[in-house]
């Protein structure tokens, strides 16, 4: 019985693509990052900028080829051509 040999090329072939975010590019194996902070109730909540984000968790996938980034899920709904409405019934840009 001989012992198995280690090939990285073997095991490049043998994995399954890797399914990447259209729109920033980010994996599950390589999240992109979203910033969030606290408000003063102390629950989680998006920060609007990087120097009032306090932390940072990983993002997840929302649907196929697409992370829960809201600068991704921003640009799915741009692609999809959807009209939103604040709540006065105004159109938003």
């Amino acid at each position: 019985m001989t012992a198995a040999i280690y090939d990285p090329l073997v095991e490049l072939i043998n994995t399954s693509p890797v399914e990447r975010c259209r729109f920033c590019g980010c994996t599950e194996r390589n999240p992109c990052s979203i910033p969030i902070t606290f408000d003063e109730t102390g629950r989680q909540r998006l920060a609007r900028s990087n120097a009032e984000a306090l932390e940072r968790i990983p993002c997840g996938w929302y649907l196929e080829e697409v992370c829960n980034a809201p600068a991704c899920i921003e640009k799915l709904i741009q692609e999809s051509r959807v009209i939103l409405f604040d709540g006065t019934g105004r159109k938003l840009a």
